[in-house]
């Protein structure tokens, strides 16, 4: 048995609630493993954290770096974290991360 298990999506512009539920749809099975599952759903993408406040920070990224989605890890030290304390999805990996 897990405590809990994070889950990152990328909402695309979407509702960030009807992600989750859409989401939870599939995750049934998951309840016999699983005591907490907390969503990380980002407003646009997972870019926002490089990029915030852009809409499609993956395309603004590729004009700006010829950038791919397998080049993302190599993007982490782009993060300024004080430009991303007040994204939805920032805060709620913060709570994640604090929460027993």
């Amino acid at each position: 048995m897990c405590d809990k298990i994070l889950i990152f999506q990328d909402a695309d512009g979407g509702d960030r609630k009807e992600v989750i539920n859409e989401i939870k749809s599939h995750l049934k099975e998951l309840e016999k493993y699983v005591d907490k599952k907390i969503f990380i759903i980002f407003s646009e993408e997972i870019e926002e954290w490089i990029i915030p406040n852009v809409h499609k920070p993956s395309d603004e990224l590729k004009r700006r770096k010829r950038y791919e989605k397998y080049y993302l890890p190599d993007y982490a030290d782009m993060i300024n974290f004080n430009n991303i304390q007040q994204l939805e999805s920032f805060k709620d990996f913060i709570r994640a991360l604090t929460d027993d």
